[in-house]
């Protein structure tokens, strides 16, 4: 059974408070205000008997396999006296307490996703800004590269074209100058 008592409640109420609010989880949060609510959360759920709610892991099975059956997973009347036949060495409180520590728990698994998920979107934000001047330098070497090439393929087209007109000109200088035939070699 988890202990009872006024702080103890009062933090837990306080954790239950602010993760139905959602206002510290809504907002970017740094990467070590983050952990410290987790640590937080964990914390109270430690305080408030684990996973189980203080509970042995067959009768929070049982109890939650109970709760799972039912449309709305409310805790109506129907639901604890099909709860009390169930677990017959639970007393009616134990119940009802059962019930409200689990809300609470459910609260606080909402809160915790949320930051968790609060903290990703922020540190992939980061590792995005951070790439960014590795992605725009990688960008520029790259069309340097590609403006090397054009201004290489320009010079190569212009060498090609000076051959050309050099083999034109000692075809015409041939053609002119011996009457139609090769000149003599000179042996």
């Amino acid at each position: 059974r988890p202990p009872r008592g006024g702080a103890m409640e009062a933090k837990a109420a306080g954790g239950a408070s602010r993760a139905g609010a959602g206002s510290r989880a809504s907002a970017p949060i740094a990467q070590s205000a983050a952990r410290r609510r987790v640590d937080e959360i964990a914390a109270v759920e430690a305080l408030e008997g684990g996973a189980t709610g203080g509970w042995p892991q067959d009768d929070h099975d049982n109890f939650m396999g109970l709760l799972r059956q039912r449309v709305r997973r409310q805790s109506d009347a129907g639901f604890l006296r099909e709860a009390e036949v169930l677990l017959p060495h639970r007393r009616h409180e134990e119940l009802v307490e059962h019930f409200a520590w689990l809300c609470r728990h459910e609260q606080r698994l909402d809160e915790q996703r949320q930051l968790v998920a609060e903290w990703r979107k922020h540190r992939q934000q980061q590792q995005c800004a951070a790439a960014a001047p590795v992605e725009h330098e990688q960008l520029l070497a790259a069309q340097r590269e590609a403006e090397a090439e054009r201004r290489e393929g320009q010079e190569r087209l212009k060498r090609e074209r000076a051959a050309q007109e050099e083999k034109k000109r000692l075809v015409a200088e041939w053609r002119g100058g011996g009457g139609g035939r090769p000149a003599p070699r000179a042996a």
